[in-house]
């Protein structure tokens, strides 16, 4: 605010169609704060008494801090505005609604990315389980062979996850680099979303891991039931 015996400070404000360039003094100044989204940077926000910004008295909004109920506040204040101008009309709404009509995007944002991302975990799951069991399927006879000179079938299974592991290592690791890489981007889609969050990245690798794992188990354990007789004698 302008001190005592200060050189008050002032701005002037372009003329528009409706209004004449007029030239306003600063009398005090706010916090930064976001009007419009959560996800809006501050800009510059100039405030005005209503009978400067709208001579007309048509209204504005106001905003109201109170400890009681907003509906048993709303007739308090209505009788209040009525009184300075019967014509005014009224509409109450909670900070709370106002956010969350504000986070309504935002929101649906979240759900289209968390199906998209059940659905992408599924289709990783079907097609690395049809990898490794095409692998298995392939390599019947090595594994019959391996069997019948003496090898352990918790040998062959591990084998089998083994490998299946080295595959989910290498797409996890060019999956880990290309996210951080887009991060910035679906920073701007979601609001509160950290790109670099060690938290959220270790949970999303782990839980693709597991996937991964549970999809290469089924080709493990059937690699681990063949027969050796039978594989050798068909071929």
């Amino acid at each position: 605010m302008n001190s005592p015996g200060s050189k008050p400070q002032r701005f002037w404000i372009e003329a528009t169609p409706r209004r004449p360039e007029t030239l306003y003094e600063i009398v005090g100044l706010v916090s930064d704060a976001k009007y419009r989204r959560l996800q809006e940077d501050p800009r510059p926000v100039i405030f005005l008494a209503l009978a400067q910004h709208d001579p007309s008295g048509r209204g504005g909004t106001w905003l109201v801090q109170s400890s009681v109920d907003g509906r048993a506040l709303a007739p308090a204040v209505r009788d209040a505005l009525h009184r300075v101008n019967p014509r005014l009309l009224f509409v109450m709404r909670s900070l709370e609604r106002e956010i969350d009509d504000s986070l309504v995007r935002d929101r649906a944002m979240a759900l289209l990315s968390s199906l998209f991302g059940v659905l992408a975990a599924l289709l990783a799951a079907v097609g690395l389980h049809g990898v490794v069991a095409y692998g298995v399927e392939r390599r019947r006879r090595e594994i019959g062979i391996r069997l019948a000179l003496g090898a352990s079938r918790r040998t062959i299974a591990s084998a089998i996850v083994r490998e299946s592991g080295w595959l989910v290592a290498v797409g996890l690791g060019v999956g880990l680099v290309l996210s951080l890489a887009l991060a910035g981007t679906a920073r701007t889609l979601l609001f509160g979303l950290e790109p670099n969050d060690a938290a959220t990245v270790t949970a999303a690798v782990i839980g693709l891991a597991a996937v991964a794992l549970g999809a290469s188990l089924i080709p493990a354990r059937r690699a681990a039931r063949v027969d050796p007789m039978t594989t050798l004698k068909d071929d």
